[in-house]
């Protein structure tokens, strides 16, 4: 079920279980992202901010292609929801096993965009993953839940509009080899940005 969260930065991470307790707001929050589509930036995320949401979905706004992945599963966005409100420990658990059997493959490491450090929590090994830059938020690729279980995907980049940086563009590759390119919006400098990231297939 965590398997396409496990590895977000664990800010990013905290966001979305959050976010995932407050389905019907993420519903909402999608409509307003398409009906404020001339909103960019710091000003998409300042006009969210005044919005009656939580503010784990409020800051999800800062990343659509997060936002619209859970808005388009709900039904797996309300079962990890409804697993994080009965049963947290076990959700952080997978998302720890998750995490040490990418780390183990050699797919989880550190890198120009991210930290990757074990450390040990109740005895248990817990692995972290914090960007390397604190204005820039790595996104690794959305792989839709429904794909993700059944092991379908080779891999692929997203783009996603971010906050922070200058513009830059990523490439889209999805299974069947086709490529698009898209562009990653700044939102101001400060505020925190989504990039592209690749992997080789899912875990």
């Amino acid at each position: 079920m965590v398997a396409p969260i496990a590895l977000y930065p664990d800010s990013l991470l905290a966001q979305v279980l959050a976010a995932s307790t407050y389905p019907l707001e993420i519903v909402t929050a999608g409509r307003w992202v398409k009906q404020h589509s001339n909103l960019t930036g710091k000003a998409l995320v300042e006009a969210a901010g005044k919005q009656d949401w939580d503010p784990s979905i409020q800051a999800l706004v800062a990343f659509p292609s997060v936002l619209q992945m859970l808005d388009q599963n709900l039904e797996w966005t309300t079962a990890l929801g409804n697993g994080l409100l009965a049963q947290q420990g076990d959700v952080m658990s997978a998302v720890q096993r998750m995490r040490q059997k990418a780390q183990a493959s050699g797919k989880l490491q550190s890198n120009a965009q991210q930290q990757v450090q074990t450390t040990t929590v109740e005895g248990q090994p817990s692995v972290v993953i914090q960007p390397a830059n604190p204005e820039v938020v790595y996104v690794l690729p959305i792989i839709p839940p429904r794909c993700t279980e059944r092991r379908h995907l080779s891999g692929h980049r997203l783009s996603v509009r971010g906050v922070g940086g200058q513009r830059n563009f990523v490439q889209c590759r999805s299974r069947n080899r086709r490529s698009s390119t898209a562009a990653v919006e700044p939102a101001g400098v400060g505020d925190g940005a989504a990039i592209g990231a690749h992997v080789p297939h899912c875990l």
